[in-house]
């Protein structure tokens, strides 16, 4: 029971000398071109097999292009952000649809080389493509 009477102490000095997140951190090295498929559930949009992804970082912001499969296709990265480990924007796809051309909400996680996808549709959304797709990759070799 003796040994109990420290653990609040013990507690105190591990939180004290723990290091606070670094806010002022730099964003993840995301420059480049990535590529996911779909996630471990194997659930994806009918149209879209694969995710191409040129990014252009700067700071906590991100731009390029991406390819969302045959349909929508490609589009430009719209308001794209980075924090932390977070890169998110929208994009408006080339491929129009009976709707109109769809617009895409993308926010994908980092990890290294690593990249977790999810995917949703925003606006003019056809028939079928509503609800949330996940996608798993990582970055492409340069010159891929």
């Amino acid at each position: 029971m003796k040994s109990l009477r420290w653990a609040p102490i013990l507690l105190a000095v591990v939180a004290l000398n723990a290091s606070p997140p670094d806010v002022n951190a730099s964003p993840p090295d995301v420059n480049g071109a990535w590529k996911v498929r779909p996630g471990p559930k194997g659930a994806a949009f009918k149209t879209i097999g694969s995710i191409t992804l040129n990014f252009r970082e700067d700071g906590k912001r991100v731009t390029g292009t991406v390819q969302i499969g045959a349909w929508p296709g490609d589009a430009p990265i719209l308001d794209g952000t980075i924090e932390g480990n977070t890169i998110a924007f929208t994009a408006t796809g080339t491929r129009t649809s009976s709707t109109g051309i769809p617009t895409a909400k993308i926010v994908a996680t980092v990890d290294g080389d690593a990249m977790d996808l999810v995917l949703s549709f925003i606006a003019n959304v056809p028939p079928g493509a509503g609800g949330v797709w996940e996608y798993k990759g990582g970055r492409l070799p340069a010159g891929k």
